[in-house]
This record gives C-alpha cells, sequence and structure tokens, in this order.
C-alpha cells in the first residue's frame, strides 16, 4: 500500500501538477493574446490637437461626454488608477489652467470628433496612437477598464544586487 501511494505521489509531481500549471497559465496567455489583438493601433491623434503636449507620454482616456454617467465612470477610473504614473483621463473640453483651450477648434479636431462620435471613451497610448474606442454600456466599460491595464506601460524594476 506504501509503494502505492509513493507511485500516486509521483505520478501527481510528474505529470498532473505540471499539466495543470501549463493548462492554467495558457489561459492567461490566449487571454493577453486576445486582448492585444483588440488593442492595434487604429489611427493616432495629430500633433496639431495636442500642442500643449498634455496627451503624449501619458496614457490617456479622453471622455467626449460631459453626462452623469460618463462622470461615474470617469470617477472610477480616476480612482481606480490614481496611484499609477502616467495615467490620466481628460475630459474632451478640459480647459487649462490659463484659460486656453486644450483642443483648438481646428481642422484636425473636427476630423477626430466626427471619427468618434457616438462613443464616450477613447483610449490614447504613450505615443499618441488610438488603441480602441468605447461607448457607454457596461460591456465597453470593463473592457476600457482590462485595456487601460494593458496598454499602461509597466514601471522597470531594479535589478537585484549582490552586496560584496
Amino acid at each position: 500500500m506504501g509503494k502505492l501511494i509513493s507511485w500516486v505521489a509521483v505520478i501527481l509531481l510528474l505529470a498532473v501538477v505540471p499539466f495543470g500549471s501549463w493548462y492554467y497559465l495558457k489561459g492567461g496567455l490566449d487571454y493577453r493574446k486576445k486582448a492585444l489583438s483588440e488593442l492595434i493601433v487604429k489611427d493616432s491623434i495629430p500633433s496639431s490637437i495636442d500642442s500643449l503636449h498634455l496627451l503624449s507620454g501619458k496614457t490617456t482616456v479622453l471622455s467626449f461626454s460631459t453626462d452623469s454617467a460618463s462622470r461615474i465612470v470617469f470617477a472610477s477610473l480616476l480612482k481606480q488608477f490614481e496611484k499609477t504614473p502616467g495615467f490620466q483621463v481628460m475630459n474632451i473640453d478640459t480647459m487649462t489652467s490659463d484659460g486656453s483651450f486644450l483642443f483648438s477648434r481646428n481642422e484636425d479636431f473636427s476630423r477626430f470628433m466626427a471619427t468618434y462620435e457616438g462613443k464616450n471613451f477613447v483610449l490614447v497610448d504613450t505615443s499618441l496612437n488610438i488603441r480602441n474606442s468605447y461607448s457607454q454600456s457596461d460591456e465597453e466599460i470593463r473592457k476600457l477598464i482590462e485595456h487601460v491595464a494593458i496598454v499602461i506601460p509597466r514601471q522597470k524594476e531594479s535589478d537585484i544586487q549582490l552586496k560584496k
């Protein structure tokens, strides 16, 4: 009986545990690949729109709507990612501290607004590439939160140094 228990334990350690680990990690890899395929660059913001350079170098969620539902999403995004460096949520009609409009009313801006009419949020990466646009539905908001977590650049961890 003792040998049977030993053999079962060996088989578990050599076959079942590695297969279970592989299956679990494969699910995560497939999820990430699917999310990255949804986040291919769809468009980019012309530099004339971001003349004050408030968007470049930061992962940004642009909000086109000022209704109460959008404000709730706006606030929850800020709360969830408040300690994340390089992340910001901006409303399209945001004004700078000196009173000038963030987005000037030019031809590029009009084209940009027409392209994303009907969408409430647009996810912009650090290079001013538009990754995806989202409406106000619950499913779209969940995707927005997942996509923000994927697009935000990871902070480089410091290397382990040996003391001599």
